[in-house]
C-alpha cells in the first residue's frame, strides 16, 4: 500500500500563521480532515476548491431568496460549506505549492461576488416576505462594507510594506555610507549588524518584533497591547475579531439561525465599523512610529556617533 504522500501533521503547517477566529475554531478542524483524501488521493486544484465554493455559494443564494426558515436554515448550511472550501483552496496550494497569481485574483473575485449575490438574495427574500424596503438599504450596506473592509485590509498591507522597503533602505544607506566596522558596544550594532549578548536576547527581540512591525506608538498608548496580541497570537488568532469573515458569518449564517436577520445586519456592521475604525487608527500610529525610525536613521547618518567614520 502506498504510503500517504501528506501527513495530518503538513496539512496543519498550511494553516496560516494567524486566521480570523472564526476559521481557527469553527473551519479548521473540519476542512483538515476533509484535505487530507483530497490531497492524497485526488488531483484536486486550488481553483477547482475556489470554483466549487463559489458554485455552494449560488445554492445558498438561491435558499436565502425563498424567504422562509427553513429554506434560510439550509441556506445558513451551505454557506457555511461553501466557506470551508473557499479556505481549503489556499490550504491546498500552499500544502501542494500550487498556487497562482490567476488563482488569488480569482479567488478574491468570486469572493466579493458570492457575498453580493447572497446579500441581495437574503435580503429580498426578506422583503417578499415582509414587504419592507429597508431590506434593500441592509443588503447595499453588507456589500459596501465588505468591500471597503477588505479594500481598506490590501492597502494597509501595502502601506506596511512601503514603510518597511523605505526603513530598509535607509538601513542600507547607512551601513554603505560609514564603510566601517562598527563595535559591539554600541546599540546601532546590535540593531543592524551586532549580535545581543544571551542576558538581553529575549528583550531585544521582542524590541526589534515591535521596530519592524512599527508597533512603537501603539505600545507607547496602549501598553497592554503585545500581551493581548500574543494571547490571541500563540492561539492563532487574528486581533481583529470582527473581520469580514466573521461579519459574512454573523450575517449569513448566525442571523438566519437566530430568526433576526435585520437585527443581526445592522449590529454586525456597526462592530464591523468600529473594528475598522481602529485598524485606521493603528495604522496611524503606525506611521508615526515608522517617521520616528525614519528621522532617527537620517539624523545618524548625517550624525555619526563617536567612533564612527
Amino acid at each position: 500500500m502506498t504510503p500517504n504522500k501528506y501527513s495530518m501533521e503538513d496539512i496543519k503547517n498550511s494553516y496560516k500563521q494567524k486566521d480570523a477566529w472564526w476559521t481557527v475554531f469553527l473551519v479548521d478542524p473540519v476542512a483538515s480532515r476533509l484535505m487530507f483524501p483530497l490531497a492524497n488521493y485526488t488531483k484536486v486544484t486550488p481553483n477547482q476548491l475556489t470554483l466549487l465554493a463559489f458554485f455552494t455559494g449560488l445554492l445558498a443564494a438561491y435558499q436565502f431568496y425563498q424567504g422562509t426558515y427553513s429554506a434560510i436554515i439550509v441556506g445558513a448550511v451551505l454557506y457555511h460549506i461553501s466557506f470551508t472550501l473557499d479556505c481549503m483552496d489556499g490550504k491546498i496550494s500552499r500544502l501542494k505549492g500550487t498556487g497562482s497569481i490567476f488563482g488569488a485574483w480569482l479567488d478574491y473575485i468570486l469572493d466579493r461576488t458570492r457575498v453580493a449575490i447572497c446579500a441581495f438574495s437574503l435580503m429580498l427574500g426578506q422583503y417578499h416576505q415582509t414587504g419592507q424596503a429597508v431590506y434593500f438599504y441592509l443588503a447595499a450596506i453588507v456589500c459596501f462594507l465588505d468591500s471597503t473592509r477588505y479594500m481598506n485590509s490590501l492597502l494597509a498591507y501595502k502601506s506596511l510594506n512601503q514603510m518597511r522597503k523605505k526603513i530598509d533602505k535607509a538601513k542600507s544607506t547607512f551601513i554603505n555610507e560609514k564603510k566601517r566596522v562598527i563595535t559591539s558596544r554600541l546599540k546601532l550594532v546590535q540593531m543592524f549588524k551586532g549580535k545581543p549578548s544571551v542576558c538581553c536576547r529575549k528583550a531585544t527581540k521582542q524590541d526589534l518584533r515591535i521596530q519592524e512591525k512599527f508597533l512603537g506608538e501603539v505600545v507607547y498608548r496602549f501598553p497592554t497591547y503585545i500581551k493581548i496580541r500574543s494571547f490571541f497570537l500563540k492561539r492563532r488568532v487574528r486581533l481583529h475579531l470582527m473581520s469580514g469573515i466573521e461579519y459574512q458569518m454573523s450575517i449569513f449564517i448566525i442571523a438566519p439561525l437566530i430568526g433576526l436577520i435585520k437585527e443581526g445586519v445592522i449590529l454586525s456592521s456597526i462592530i464591523m465599523i468600529l473594528f475598522e475604525a481602529a485598524v485606521i487608527y493603528k495604522l496611524w500610529l503606525q506611521t508615526l512610529h515608522f517617521k520616528r525610525q525614519l528621522n532617527a536613521l537620517t539624523k545618524n547618518r548625517n550624525n555619526p556617533p563617536r567612533g564612527i567614520a
